[in-house]
């Protein structure tokens, strides 16, 4: 990604489990943004509508006496169908 003068590539892995026999799915992962942050990711997924919870955890080094910075993301997800 790129926005103004800052450039970041962020990969991450998630698993997901099967909860049913209605592809409800319950999962979670972790993604990293390179020399920045690493975030921690929770989701579950219940008749197409997923929400996900990530918390970012700032890994980069800041001066003394500043606070790295922390976010909460909620995302909402809604899957269609390919008919």
């Amino acid at each position: 990604q790129t926005q103004a003068d800052a450039n970041y590539y962020q990969a991450g892995v998630s698993l997901a489990k099967l909860l049913n026999e209605s592809d409800d799915l319950a999962g979670a992962g972790i993604w990293y943004r390179t020399q920045d942050a690493v975030s921690p990711y929770v989701f579950l997924e219940y008749n197409k509508f997923l929400i996900g919870f990530s918390y970012d955890i700032a890994i980069n080094r800041f001066k003394p006496g500043t606070a790295p910075a922390r976010s909460l993301e909620i995302s909402l997800q809604w899957r269609l169908d390919n008919e």
